[in-house]
């Protein structure tokens, strides 16, 4: 199949299939991840920037299996990406739908180092931890009852277009131009974390200018409202936001400019929400640090977002955000 990466087993395409990723924290699964999301493979809904379905973080195995047998009923061929699924996989492989797990290895210092800086772990902690998830992996490999892809992560993505062939023959994709570049796009160590083509968003800072003309977009000020006598926004209940949204069938532009004014004296914490089904999810949101003044970032996207919120802090039934606005790139 490939001589970076080694599989154990023969893939059967003839059935519908359960794709299960797993492995060390911080080794490589969010990449695997998200390759499997491009190829078209359903690992949940609304995921977040690490690819992990929230459905399968409990380790109640009885849970886990009515998850199952829900998403079985759902979809033909999916999966799910959680990498302490390791935990339980050999209580609940016998209730797999022709399961194909997909086992991401990575240096063992890399994974550490990037537990460090992603925690406050300490760098001996991190080592014994990726070096007994490792040691688990080798047990487990023995005892999966389907084929098994062993991914080396370095050479994933030091050689991108055979690591997207191997992946697609595993789990059964035929990749097409687009399919291969929305692969190409999103394996990038560079960047880190990032959400797949169907819900692509980012941030950037960006320059204020007096020129830019407001978007004519409907805004909902959700939970918040204007006092007399008061320059800023209260709250009316918990999680006040300003929630932009494009009009009936139509989208969002695929890029634009988010420009607020924080009236506190000091730094705020600031979400913004990215919406594309209408449906909000803390799982795609970033936070940012708003300065004193006014603020302006550029948002990217595919063209596709519905809505975009911004949830500012709110302390004391007060809002110290105003003029909040869209405006074109």
């Amino acid at each position: 199949m490939s001589k970076y990466h080694y599989a154990i087993g023969s893939p059967d395409h003839t059935k519908d299939k359960t794709i299960v990723i797993m492995g060390v924290a911080r080794g490589g699964t969010s990449m695997v991840a998200g390759t499997v999301r491009e190829l078209g493979i359903f690992l949940g809904d609304r995921l977040g920037e690490n690819h992990e379905d929230p459905q399968f973080l409990s380790l109640d195995v009885d849970k886990i299996l009515e998850v199952i047998e829900r998403r079985n009923s759902e979809h033909k061929t999916w999966g799910w990406k959680m990498p302490h699924s390791l935990q339980y996989i050999e209580e609940i492989q016998s209730d797999l739908r022709n399961p194909h797990y997909i086992l991401v290895w990575r240096n063992t210092l890399a994974a550490a180092i990037s537990q460090v800086n992603r925690s406050d772990t300490t760098m001996g902690n991190a080592l014994e931890y990726s070096s007994n998830r490792l040691q688990e992996m080798v047990q487990k490999t023995k005892l999966l009852n389907g084929p098994v892809l062993l991914v080396n992560y370095e050479q994933a993505i030091n050689q991108k277009e055979d690591f997207i062939d191997t992946v697609a023959n595993f789990v059964g994709v035929d990749v097409n131009d687009e399919t291969r570049k929305n692969c190409l796009r999103f394996i990038d160590p560079e960047t880190g974390y990032q959400q797949v083509s169907k819900t692509y968003y980012r941030i950037e800072k960006a320059e204020e200018k007096a020129n830019r003309l407001s978007l004519k977009v409907p805004r909902v000020l959700r939970q918040m409202e204007r006092r007399e006598g008061l320059p800023l926004f209260v709250t009316t209940g918990k999680n006040p936001a300003f929630i932009f949204k494009a009009g009936k069938g139509k989208t969002l532009p695929e890029e634009f400019i988010i420009r607020f004014n924080n009236t506190k004296k000091s730094e705020v914490d600031v979400r913004f929400l990215f919406d594309f089904d209408w449906n909000f999810s803390r799982n795609m949101s970033q936070l940012v640090s708003a300065k004193h003044g006014i603020n302006s970032y550029k948002i990217i996207s595919n063209g596709q977002m519905r809505r975009f919120g911004v949830v500012p802090e709110a302390k004391n039934e007060r809002c110290e955000l105003v003029l909040v606005d869209l405006l074109a790139v």
